[in-house]
């Protein structure tokens, strides 16, 4: 399944928490192993009171019970950016901010990438080359 997408020499910012089954149902997964966020001021500040006291309750219901579907679907997800990565393909970390808290989910998108196999990136630490911008040089 991956190689055309890695044949096709796009870029590719897979968003953990807005794919497949959906936002209110992935949720859960990322939440499960979000309790370090709650209490981080770096992250928490950026959200308003509501935004927080709504991720704070969700991470307390994610350690509440286990979400073992939703838990195998992000890690699917996770091996399919595992394989575009082992492929060669050019994998970005981003955030749908507005459309979820800020920054929290940047976070939880790179972690989940890791728990599920894809490396950290060691090889390249700056902006994309032009032509993952849109840009051709």
């Amino acid at each position: 399944m991956t190689e055309p997408l890695i044949a096709s020499g796009m870029a590719f910012t897979p968003t953990f928490g807005l794919s497949g089954a959906g936002l209110p149902a992935t949720r859960a997964a990322l939440y499960r192993y979000a309790e370090w966020a709650v209490g981080d001021r770096r992250l928490t500040s950026l959200m308003s009171e509501a935004e927080y006291e709504e991720f704070r309750g969700g991470v307390a219901a994610a350690q509440q019970t286990v979400p073992t579907d939703l838990l195998a679907f992000v890690a699917r997800h996770g091996a399919t950016v595992r394989r575009l990565l082992e492929g060669g393909a050019r994998v970005g970390v981003g955030t749908d901010s507005p459309l979820v808290p800020p920054a929290i989910y940047y976070h939880l998108n790179l972690q989940a990438m890791v728990r599920y196999g894809a490396t950290p990136p060691t090889r390249r630490c700056a902006p994309p080359p032009p032509r993952a911008r849109g840009r051709w040089a």
